[in-house]
């Protein structure tokens, strides 16, 4: 699975760096001094989990929608890019960051170690939208689709949804940083 790169949204008030344009999308984030991190939103289909694990899903989801945005505030202060990095509503100029995690399978690492083959797998798929708190015009967005190792093993084993949203947290980080900075992120996690 992967995390994309920034994807600037068409609107014509999205900060695109002209260069930009012309090579690869890139977004200029370096007026924004601001970050303001919100809780997501769970956008999962449930119509296929049985009754009695409604639940307990919940709980799990209930924690998810805020643990990733946790971890995407965490990561962003890491980078310095940012001034100030805020987690929850706040007012002003800011980029804020929020988005709506659309699966989530915590899977078996069991099955996934001994069986493999797809057997226990982990999933976890998010879409991260960056948006201008002062106009309310989306700016971007970071597609994030994780799933563990499909052949099993040591690896697959550990590839948690814990372990894709801090891998995911980092890379938005990262793009993050690098269009408040102007440059481009090189590799992609």
């Amino acid at each position: 699975g992967t995390t994309s790169a920034v994807k600037p949204t068409s609107n014509p008030d999205a900060a695109v760096t002209a260069p930009a344009k012309q090579a690869k999308s890139s977004l200029d984030l370096s007026r924004y001094n601001k970050v303001v991190v919100l809780d997501f939103v769970d956008a999962t289909d449930k119509s296929k989990i049985k009754p009695d694990k409604l639940g307990a899903y919940a709980t799990t989801m209930g924690s998810a929608i805020r643990d990733f945005p946790d971890m995407i505030a965490q990561e962003i202060r890491a980078t310095g890019a940012f001034p100030e990095v805020v987690r929850g509503p706040s007012t002003g100029a800011a980029l804020v960051v929020s988005g709506r995690i659309t699966r989530l399978t915590e899977g078996n690492s069991a099955l996934r170690f001994m069986v493999g083959m797809g057997a226990g797998s982990s999933y976890f798929d998010a879409t991260t939208e960056l948006g201008d708190a002062e106009t309310g015009h989306g700016l971007g967005e970071v597609d994030t689709n994780k799933n563990s190792w499909a052949l099993g093993g040591g690896l697959a084993s550990g590839q948690t949804v814990e372990s894709f949203m801090h891998g995911a947290a980092k890379k938005i980080a990262a793009e993050l940083s690098a269009a408040k900075k102007g440059t481009v992120v090189a590799s992609a996690h």
